[in-house]
């Protein structure tokens, strides 16, 4: 199972609006950088950065794109832009290739004509929980149920924004970013 794919199963997922339950003892944001321009194809949302921070009850990333809005959506050529991120929780399975990553436990996905998102579960990509998706200028933030993915200690992960008909961005561009949960 490619990312491509997993970007959109996670779409295709009926959505249901759960409020993000947060507490006050927030981690400071890591952010980790993605070089603007870097996406294959001429036009689509372009990932310039991610930050991820989280609390006791969930994990929320924030990714910038090169441009506002991040996700764009047009009826009458019936394309639209997607955003996954993908979530290898412990214990770590196979490494991300070119071709895709089929150690992803969980994938978080967003459309642009959405106002919530979905995470799925691997290897059947069942539905485990739905989230609000926040935009403001260039910036989407998600933040997902910590819980539903195992309330792991540490969790590696790879975002891709793409544009029906094949034009994506992932960052990293290759492997895989590393993120630590403490407390």
């Amino acid at each position: 199972m490619t990312l491509r794919v997993l970007v959109c199963r996670s779409a295709l997922v009926a959505v249901v609006l759960l409020p993000a339950v947060g507490t006050a003892s927030a981690s400071a944001a890591r952010t980790y950088p993605d070089l603007a321009g870097d996406l294959f194809g001429r036009a689509g949302p372009d990932i310039v950065s991610v930050a991820v921070a989280h609390t006791a009850t969930t994990i929320t990333f924030r990714v910038r794109f090169a441009k506002a809005p991040p996700l764009m959506a047009n009826p009458l050529e019936q394309w639209l832009d997607v955003l996954a991120i993908a979530l290898d929780v412990p214990p770590k399975g196979p490494a991300p290739t070119p071709s895709g990553w089929k150690g992803a436990d969980y994938s978080a996905g967003a459309l642009a004509t959405q106002t919530t998102g979905t995470l799925t579960k691997g290897p059947g990509w069942r539905r485990v929980a739905t989230f609000k998706l926040a935009v403001s200028g260039r910036t989407m933030t998600l933040s997902i149920p910590r819980r539903r993915v195992g309330n792991p200690a540490w969790f590696h992960f790879v975002v891709a924004a793409g544009r029906e008909g094949g034009v994506s961005d992932s960052s990293p561009d290759r492997g895989s970013f590393r993120y630590v949960l403490a407390g």
